[in-house]
């Protein structure tokens, strides 16, 4: 585990961490977390964590540039943002995780993803919630339970070049013993017969998209033909 504080600068290079679910007093760690001011650079890791977010990115002042890693199995969201920090994701592998792939949430908080690769989480592939900011470039967004691009309460977001494809699928494969252990929110979508979108802006959120500069298709589908397509920018009230 690396846990980065007090303005400290850290760069890491080419290294597998990890974080088991042995949390200190109670305390649940995330492979990756920073926090209170300080500067993180992370290039070519490959990270993972049973009890948490993997990468986890928190306070005002906190800034971290995360490039060229594997990101996967997380007992939560796979890169959290959070208590207006600040962060540039390019070029990761970021999947398998138990919620989404990357959340940005509360004011002040804000995310560029730059040509990453999130795909099949259990949760959105990315969030972005309660008024925080985010910029997607050239990202392939694919086969993730839920939405594959989520807005919520206030939040912001400018869409270039992303390929959002197959999230909000309900694959044949499940079995009724997964779908047992699965939240409400889940069995719902098992169930829908239309399922979760492409991209889903709620709650007075906005996102700008040029015409035509996104692939936002086959989402949404559980067991049928209903497709939502989105080719234009859209603000929700």
């Amino acid at each position: 585990m690396l846990y980065v504080d007090s303005t400290a600068c850290v760069s890491v290079n080419g290294v597998h961490m990890s974080a088991k679910n042995e949390g200190y007093d109670g305390f649940v760690f995330s492979c990756v977390y920073v926090l209170g001011g300080a500067t993180l650079s992370l290039e070519r890791c490959d990270l993972t964590c049973e009890s948490a977010a993997v990468v986890q990115i928190e306070d005002a002042g906190t800034t971290a540039v995360v490039a060229g890693c594997s990101i996967h199995d997380g007992n939560s969201d796979g890169v959290f943002i959070i208590g207006k920090a600040k962060a540039t994701l390019e070029n990761n592998d970021i999947h398998s995780n138990t919620r989404s792939g990357v959340c940005v949430q509360g004011e002040g908080s804000e995310a560029v993803l730059k040509t990453n690769t999130i795909h099949h989480c259990k949760g959105s592939g990315v969030c972005i919630y309660e008024k925080a900011k985010a910029t997607l470039e050239n990202n392939t967004i694919i086969g993730n339970d839920l939405a594959g691009v989520q807005l919520q309460d206030h939040a912001t977001a400018t869409l270039t070049g992303n390929t959002i494809k197959g999230n909000g699928v309900c694959l044949a494969e499940r079995i009724e013993e997964e779908l047992a252990a699965w939240t409400e929110a889940r069995v719902a979508l098992y169930r829908s017969s239309g399922g979760f979108p492409g991209l889903g802006v709620l709650d007075h959120s906005t996102v700008s998209m040029s015409p035509g500069s996104n692939t936002i298709e086959g989402n949404g589908k559980v067991g049928g033909t209903v497709e939502q397509v989105l080719v234009d920018g859209t603000s929700a009230g």
